[in-house]
């Protein structure tokens, strides 16, 4: 992680989740997963990996491994996750891993999966690394994925003296960058404040 700009993000981060244990109060993931699951239902297979690129508290990997699914969770700060979620990383790593990664520089040697989950993530990549993470992602998600982005300002930077949500654009532009990537892309609901898309292949 020698990019400048990955070390000002990661230290930010990692300040964030280990110095302010509000942050961690909601997992917007944990929201989204069942919605992902409905969506994608015909066709999840029993041992399909599933990507939670910026996987946050990772929450939401409880409820993909409920319905059988392996769960590769990604994202910048080791301090990110809840104790129960590392714990069950250690319990049982032939289903769940944790990736320390950049989400626009991923390291070439991760491993794709068929499925995808990017909540709540994509407001806080620097605009001119969205192309790049989008591709990313792209080429590790196999089948498809959901997209939850939020379209505001966010309220939490303040507490740290640093903007957290870096790239804030409306719902139409969003799709247009999914659509660079993905051959379909689906949108599925929203408010003034947040858009979620299915993205596929």
């Amino acid at each position: 992680m020698s990019d400048s700009l990955i070390l000002k993000e990661k230290q930010k981060y990692d300040t964030i989740w280990a110095q302010y244990p509000s942050y961690r109060d909601a997992s917007p993931a944990e929201k989204i997963a069942p919605l992902f699951i409905n969506h994608f239902e015909k066709q999840l297979r029993p041992g399909d990996l599933l990507l939670d690129f910026g996987c946050g508290t990772g929450r939401a990997t409880k409820i993909f491994l409920s319905v059988g699914l392996r769960v590769s969770l990604i994202d910048l700060s080791p301090h990110c996750l809840d104790e129960d979620i590392s714990l069950l990383t250690r319990l049982m790593p032939d289903r769940l891993s944790f990736n320390e990664a950049c989400l626009w520089a991923p390291p070439k040697d991760l491993q794709a999966g068929e499925w995808g989950l990017c909540c709540d993530v994509m407001e806080h990549i620097p605009s001119d690394r969205v192309d790049a993470t989008i591709a990313a992602m792209a080429s590790l998600f196999k089948k498809g994925a959901l997209f939850s982005i939020y379209l505001t300002d966010d309220e939490f930077g303040a507490a740290i003296g640093e903007p957290l949500h870096l790239t804030i654009q409306p719902q139409e532009w969003w799709k247009k960058e999914l659509e660079r990537h993905f051959p379909k892309v689906t949108y599925l609901m929203g408010t003034e404040d947040w858009v979620i898309f299915a993205a596929e292949h």
